[in-house]
């Protein structure tokens, strides 16, 4: 008999990290600055805004990167519906498992849902067993990294 619901959640610490990461290097960063300020070059605004060009951007794309990506998927098979934890307080998104389009199998596994709408599950070395549930729900493309 087979089970009618399949649970996949990453860790808690994975959680807290994707959510709060930019928050503590934005701290890490504006810490970093006022010390070499304050003890290495007190004139250098050049460093000031070599880290504000390079650093900062990086931060808003993983960011905004972990808007559109789940922590936990559950699938409910007797239900026919499929629930997508948001990081980042997105709230959980609730679907038909018939509103899944497609998936593509990359580097991450990519949810393609009816209206557009684009939910990413960064994909673990031991994925087999999500993969063999998608492929029976739904049409799976296998692409490259991306």
């Amino acid at each position: 008999m087979e089970r009618a619901n399949y649970i996949f959640s990453r860790t808690k610490n994975e959680v807290l990290f994707a959510n709060n990461f930019d928050k503590f290097g934005f701290v890490a960063i504006a810490l970093a600055l006022v010390i070499y300020i304050l003890f290495v070059d007190s004139n250098s605004l050049n460093i000031i805004f070599i880290t504000l060009i390079l650093v900062t951007p990086c931060l808003i794309m993983f960011a905004t990167h972990f808007k559109k990506a789940a922590y936990k998927l559950v699938f409910d098979l007797k239900e026919g519906k499929v629930e997508f934890s948001m990081f980042r307080k997105g709230g959980v998104v609730v679907r038909e498992l018939k509103s899944i389009q497609k998936v593509q199998d990359g580097g991450y596994i990519t949810f393609y849902l009816e209206g557009g709408k684009k939910i990413i599950w960064k994909k673990r070395a031991n994925e087999e067993e999500l993969l063999n549930l998608l492929n029976k729900v739904t049409i799976v493309e296998t692409k490259g990294l991306f």
